[in-house]
């Protein structure tokens, strides 16, 4: 479930990322952080998948879950 709210998924500003969030409806056991930038092409602009959308590169080594106590 992806509950960010951004600029039209656009970055804010070169190395800035601003998100907001909604409120759970129920709240959830644990929520799983994963961390990206914004893939650029060798013009050093935004690139864009086969379906039009901002490709992202994943850290996985730093992705981490954070559970409810």
């Amino acid at each position: 479930m992806f509950l960010g709210v951004n600029n039209g998924g656009f970055p804010a500003k070169p190395g800035k990322e601003e998100l907001g969030y909604r409120s759970f409806v129920t709240v959830p056991q644990s929520i799983t952080v994963k961390p990206y930038v914004y893939k650029l092409n060798a013009k050093g602009q935004l690139f864009r998948d086969n379906t039009g959308k901002l490709a992202k590169h994943y850290f996985k080594d730093l992705e981490m879950r954070i559970y409810q106590r």
